[in-house]
């Protein structure tokens, strides 16, 4: 993260950490993917960086390697953390986009896995599809780990020279009941870097900072992707309280608390904006940023309007302002994208302070 990354992370039981340095995407092809991010046969894909840095590769090749039997192997996902687009991507298996949809299209974009629907269709027209929209494309993450979380599996991985043949299950293959319940993903842009935190279950009354390898001293703003709710601003740690039955887990998008107004998170991607934005800041007393929408998927800014600051008024190119809402201190600014270009924001402040 920001202060330390997670060189200050500590032991944190069913902790999976991951990082994410250029959003570089994959999976279906679909509006809700960007231009550049394709897909290809066999669970082979070419992921083109949506921001290339120096030196960078223009396209990467991976293998698929599928870390359990049919079903979505949750815990496989900690099985071989280490491995995945290290080694080969890890192919969790198929997700089905039902009363469980949210919880499996979470974790496989956090850990940057294969993501593969099997649903008919015709589900894609349905209201069905949300969790899919909301975690494509999937971000081309590295393990913040150099071991698995659970190594049971991939232990055992050497016999899989005797023992590929027949029918399964394996010793090797990743398993389904999950141990693993938190996906911690940092997310470093040159603007900003930030913490997005997935939780698919455990009993958790506090995660503390210094766990995640933030600044113990340090205050931070968390804001909950699902629900599109401002849990508040916390030193030391939060309470991440109970699962919504509607989604069985959690999406924490965390930055840290400034004193001007700041953006905490767009609709776009469960990530809080880390396929979408392309630059954010504050100057004078605007804050101005750059987006990548969808055309006819209402893109919304979470933006805190702390004491001292009053809204104006935003100004926008490629997009129109739809409504503007207020509670607690956070704005709602609705935007309707105009079409597939870069959507140009500056939200205007009165300074009283």
């Amino acid at each position: 993260m920001a202060d330390r990354g997670f060189s200050g992370a500590r032991s944190l039981a069913g902790l999976i950490l991951l990082a994410v340095f250029l959003a570089v995407g994959s999976s279906i092809p679909a509006p809700f993917l960007n231009p550049g991010r394709t897909s290809t046969a066999a669970g082979q894909e070419t992921a083109a960086a949506a921001d290339p840095a120096p030196n960078a590769p223009a396209a990467v090749e991976w293998k698929d390697g599928r870390i359990g039997e049919d079903g979505f192997a949750y815990a496989g996902l900690a099985q071989y953390n280490s491995f995945n687009n290290v080694v080969w991507r890890n192919d969790p298996d198929h997700i089905e986009l039902d009363a469980d949809g949210f919880r499996p299209t979470l974790v496989t974009t956090l850990t940057g896995s294969l993501f593969m629907l099997t649903d008919k269709p015709a589900v894609y027209r349905t209201a069905a599809v949300e969790p899919a929209k909301r975690t494509v494309p999937v971000l081309f993450t590295r393990p913040g780990q150099i071991y698995d979380v659970d190594p049971s599996r991939s232990s055992l991985l050497w016999r899989a020279d005797v023992e590929v043949s027949g029918s399964g299950p394996r010793v090797f293959d990743g398993g389904y009941t999950p141990a693993c319940f938190l996906y911690a993903l940092e997310i470093d842009r040159p603007f900003e870097n930030w913490l997005v935190l997935g939780r698919t279950g455990g009993d958790f009354a506090e995660i503390r900072f210094s766990d995640l390898g933030l600044d113990p001293a340090g205050e931070y703003f968390v804001f909950e992707f699902w629900t599109k709710r401002l849990l508040g601003s916390f030193a030391g740690g939060f309470a991440p309280g109970p699962l919504d039955p509607t989604y069985k887990s959690q999406a924490f998008i965390i930055r840290k608390k400034k004193l001007h107004p700041q953006l905490l998170a767009t609709s776009r991607h469960a990530t809080g904006g880390g396929v979408d934005l392309d630059d954010v800041r504050w100057e004078g007393a605007a804050l101005t940023g750059k987006s990548r929408g969808v055309p006819g998927d209402p893109y919304v800014l979470y933006v805190t309007e702390p004491a001292g600051f009053a809204f104006e008024k935003l100004d926008v190119e490629a997009a129109r302002l739809e409504r503007v809402d207020r509670e607690g201190g956070l704005l709602r600014l609705a935007l309707s994208p105009a079409g597939e270009g870069l959507i140009t924001w500056t939200a205007r402040f009165a300074d009283s302070r």
